[in-house]
Order: structure tokens, then sequence, then C-alpha cells
């Protein structure tokens, strides 16, 4: 108050005491008013986020006290309605290579706030809005609706509103209804890979020619080595060196070499032309600060309101795309919907349907106690999936491993089997449907050996193969040790079943046969086999030299020209050489009177009496 006393115009002793009375009041009035605001604000914010601490879980809502000053960060996880569709296609393209993939979540917006000290009876939040799939020109957009928001509810406590616009009425306030389009998104990423590859090739461009160049240098330097006394080339007067030459005449070419004050301005205006066509200028470590979470690194302060936009640019300052350049954000978002929908699943509590009888004390499971088909969505629990793969594993049945509900045809997955039995019965599991998808696959054979099995590929129209595991080189037909141009060695029943098949083939399979076994040897092999077949069917062979005997006509007494040995025809037995009769009138004998069994017999009219005949004939041999 000395200050007042000393530039005051000259007055009365009354009158000065008057002044200061009445500056003191007025001065101790705005103070106190001031203090009952600033108590009002402290009290309103810490009931404000009191309050959302209570609406929110610890998820979507975290509070912070930095120094007195409060603030935080809200998470707007957005409900997405059915069916919701992300598509994208690369803009430079055609139109009809458009994407569409379902999701079910999206990642949350990220409000980040501050509370000024006279919030909220004066000055609104601080905050930066963060977002992964919306571009900076739409963020700039919801930024812009905060602040109206602020501005309708006049001073008053407007976060719980902020936060409900941001969860519920985003994406009608963008108009976005069932399908989000990130193909500028998209296409914006593509283009950052074009542009780092060629920076790339660029660089690695430059490096080689430098390599060449200092190869040059030191050739020219061995090959003309300078001399004192300002010598050239051969130590002559007046040549200058290989490099010199170069260097002045890239001189002459680019003219004299500008001022440092004037490359220092066209570097300067180079840079800011680049960061204002779209911030290719930064550096890799400005790009990753750029488009950092933390609220601490956005160029917005959160300690500082807010003045306006840059008026050189359209967006919003507040307004934060959190995805870096190099991140594409149609695999970034469908990795978080993965993420999110397992999140949510173990966080779930399900029925199993095939333990829920066997328990009466049963209590439905936790989702991370439980397994889901992908394609069903049917759940069970870990318990009794691990047996029922066990199960079928161990009984060799791997192929299509169903989902155990009634008619249910959804299989299970291998990552699914790998995550509920040991590492030894998925390794069988993995083989035998490795072997499976194997077999489907033209030009893969398998090593003959039993100790090896290992899958080796076939050259086309070749019928020799190496295994590259223990080295066996085998024929791809018979699957024995090579033998070149000999035809396959084959058993009998292999051949005879050959030859079924050939006989029975169509003109395709035919030719298909032909090509595998050879034409000429399989028509030998019919041939045989058929002679075979007959000889086997229609002769019999001698007991004592296995000779093929066939019998046209006559008795059952036979007789090999081979060996002369005398047989039965019906049961091959061999007869006496002195009484070979004796075996078919013998009472005891299987083929007693049936020496003419199957025969030709004589006329009725016939002179001669057969029964009496044979009966005196055999009789008469006894």
């Amino acid at each position: 108050m000395v200050f007042h006393l000393k530039h005051a115009p000259t007055a009365s002793g009354k009158d000065m005491d008057t002044s200061l009375a009445n500056n003191n009041q007025r001065d101790f009035d705005t103070l106190s008013h001031q203090c009952r605001w600033r108590m009002s604000d402290k009290e309103s914010q810490v009931d404000e986020l009191f309050a959302l601490e209570n609406i929110y879980n610890k998820e979507e809502i975290q509070s912070s006290d930095e120094n007195g000053r409060l603030g935080g960060q809200f998470h707007a996880y957005i409900d997405l309605p059915k069916d919701f569709k992300l598509s994208y296609r690369d803009l430079r393209q055609s139109e009809e290579d458009v994407k569409v993939i379902t999701l079910n979540h999206l990642p949350p917006l990220v409000l980040h706030f501050s509370l000024p000290e006279d919030y909220p009876s004066q000055s609104p939040p601080n905050f930066t809005l963060s977002c992964q799939w919306l571009r900076r020109d739409v963020i700039s957009k919801l930024c812009s609706k905060l602040d109206a928001l602020w501005l309708e509810n006049d001073r008053m406590e407007v976060l719980y509103v902020w936060t409900q616009f941001l969860k519920e009425e985003t994406l009608t306030f963008l108009g976005i209804e069932d399908v989000l389009d990130v193909s500028r998104m998209y296409t914006y990423h593509l283009n950052q890979l074009d542009l780092l590859e060629r920076r790339a090739n660029q660089r690695a461009e430059r490096l080689r020619l430098k390599e060449e160049k200092n190869k040059a240098a030191a050739i020219e330097k061995v090959d003309f080595p300078s001399k004192r006394g300002g010598r050239g080339r051969g130590g002559r007067r007046g040549h200058s060196s290989g490099t010199n030459r170069v260097r002045n005449r890239a001189h002459l070419e680019r003219g004299p070499a500008p001022a440092p004050d004037t490359v220092s301005k066209k570097v300067e205006f180079v840079d800011e032309q680049r960061t204002e066509e779209g911030k290719l200028g930064n550096t890799p470590q400005e790009t990753r600060e750029h488009h950092r979470y933390s609220a601490r690194n956005q160029r917005v302060s959160l300690d500082k309101p807010y003045t306006g936009n840059n008026p050189r640019s359209s967006l919003d300052e507040r307004a934060v795309l959190d995805i870096g350049p190099k991140t594409s954000v149609v695999q970034h978002l469908v990795d978080y919907n993965e993420a999110r929908t397992l999140w949510e699943f173990e966080k779930t509590f399900y029925t199993c349907s095939i333990c829920f009888s066997e328990d009466s004390c049963f209590q439905d499971k936790i989702g991370a106690q439980c397994t889901k088909f992908d394609k069903c969505h049917h759940v069970f629990c870990k318990e009794c999936m691990t047996g029922y793969f066990e199960v079928r594993i161990k009984e060799g049945r791997v192929h299509s491993i169903k989902c155990p509900d009634e008619k249910c045809t959804s299989e299970a997955h291998p990552t699914q089997v790998k995550s509920l039995v040991s590492p030894e019965l998925f390794a069988k599991y993995d083989a035998v449907l490795l072997s499976a998808m194997l077999d489907t696959l033209t030009g893969i054979v398998y090593c003959p050996r039993r100790s090896c099995q290992y899958p080796v590929i076939q050259e086309p129209e070749e019928n020799m193969a190496t295994c590259p595991e223990c080295r066996y080189t085998f024929c791809v037909l018979c699957k024995k040790v090579y033998h070149g141009v000999a035809p396959c060695a084959m058993r009998t029943e292999e051949r005879a079943k050959l030859v079924a098949e050939y006989q029975v083939a169509s003109s395709e399979e035919k030719v298909l046969l032909e090509q595998r076994y050879g034409r000429s040897q399989l028509q030998n092999l019919v041939s045989t086999i058929m002679s075979e077949t007959w000889i086997h069917n229609n002769s019999r062979s001698c007991p004592h030299c296995n000779a093929a005997i066939e019998k046209s006509e006559g008795c059952n007494k036979m007789v090999c020209q081979r060996c002369n040995t005398m047989f039965c025809w019906l049961c091959s037995l061999r007869l006496d050489q002195f009484n070979p009769y004796r075996h078919f009138s013998n009472p005891s004998s299987p083929c007693y009177n049936l020496l003419f069994l199957g025969t030709m017999l004589m006329e009725d009219n016939d002179d001669i009496d057969f029964d009496d005949g044979l009966g005196a004939f055999v009789h008469g041999h006894i």
C-alpha cells in the first residue's frame, strides 16, 4: 500500500485513510471470492473423479494426482453392432479389390485429461484424444465436439458427458453404421513401406558407389603416385593428378560452391517444407516420439490451456494417431480383436456339457479353464477335452477330430490340440497329420526302409529316388533297390493282383499302368498268369518230380511221362508200382471204386456188361 500512498494526489489525511480502507476491503473481497472458488473447484474435481471411478471399472478410468493437480485417462471401449465389418483396399489399385473382415472389438479411444485449478468454474479440462483406427482429421472432429459439449454445459462438470459421448455416440457422430473403411490409412502404410524400401535401395546404391570410388582411388594412387614439388603424373610440372581432374571437372559442371549461409537457408527451407508436407523429414526417433502413447510425449501439454490450432494446419493438435506408419492398421486391428475376444472368453463362466451331469456339486467353470471350437463356438472344460484328445490320438483316430457336441461337424484346430495334450502325444498327432497331407500331394514317396520312412520328392518321369535322410536309392514303383531298366520283381500274388487290375481297367487306366510297368511286360505277365492259372486248375503235380500233368481221358491211374511214377489223379497219392489198382479196390481207401470217376461212360447198347466187367477187371488184378 506504500505504492499507492507515494503516487496518490495531495489530499487531507482523512481522505487518505478512507481510500486506503476501501482498497484493502476490495482486495480482501477479491481474494476471499477466489479462495471460495478454488475450494469449490477442488471439491468438484474430487467429487467428479470419485463418481467416475464408481461408474466405470478400473480398466476404463484411471485417475492421477501430480503435485496436487488432478487428472487421468479414460479408455472408451465402443460396443460394436452385430456383424460389424472392417473394409480396406489399396487405393492405388482398382475399386474391385475390396477386402472385408468381421470384427467384434476395436481398440479404445483414449482421453488423457488434466484439470486446471479453475475447472469447472472458469476453464475446461486440458486433454488429448488418441485413437488407433481413425485418421487425425477425424479425431480432430471429435476434439471439436468435446469443446462444443463444454460450451453447452456452461461451467459445469463435463468429464462424464465427454466419456459417455466417446463410448456411446462416437460411431453415430462420425456416420459409421456397420462398416469401418480404413483404406486411406492402409494405403498410406503401403506408401510408407515403398518409401522405406526406396530409401534403403538408395542407401545401398550410395554405399556401393562409395566403395567403387574408394577402390578406384586406391588403384589410381598405386599406379600414379604424386611427387613432391607440385609435380603431377610422372613427376612433370603442369599436370594435376587424376583426383584433382575429377574434382575440377565436377566444379565446372556444378559451378562454384554456394556460400555457407545460403546452404543453411536452403536446408532449413527444405526441412520445413518436408515437415509441412507430411512429416517425411522427421527422423525415425522423432516419428516414434510423435506416435508415442503416453500423454507426456505429445506436442500438446496437459499443463497448459489449449489456445487453438495451428493456422497453417486443419488438424487439431490434441488429436493423436496412436499407430506408427510402419504398422499395418488392418493387421493391428485383427490382432487386437483376437486378443480382446480371448480376454473376454477367459473372464466368462461356461457350462461344460460333458461333465456337468457327473458331478453333483457341479459349478460353472471360468473361461480360462475351458476351450472353445472356433467354427461352432461350443465350449467344454479343458479337463474333459484333454481326455477326449488323448483317447483319439492313442487309438490312431487323429483325422478330423470333431467337436464332441452331438451332430456337430466342427473340427479341432492343431493349436487347440497342442495346448491340451503332452508334447509326446502331440508329436504323434502331428506326424500322422503330416503323413496324411503328404499323401495328398503328387510327387511324394516315402523311403521304403522301415527305420527311416522319410518323405522323398520324386522327380517327374523318373522311377529312381534317393532318400535325403539315409541316402538309400530305390525304385519308386516296387520300392526295392533301384534296378535300372530291368522290370520290377514281383511276387506271385502281386503279379496276379496287377493282372486282375489290368484286365478290368479302363482305357485311360491301362495307359497309366503301361506307362508305369511297360506294355510288353504287362502283356507277357498277363499271358503267364493266365497259363499258370489254367495249369493250376487243370493239372496235377507229380508226387515225385513235381511235373505238371494234364489228364485228357482214361481212368484216374496216372503215369508221369518224365519219371514213370504212377499216382492217383483224385488224391495225388503215389501208387504201388507192381499193383497200382489196389488203391481203387481197397475198401479202406478214400478212392475205393473211383477208378473211372469223371470219365465218359460206355453206351447202354454195348455188348459188355459194365458192372460185371469192372468187377471182374478189378478183382482179377487183386
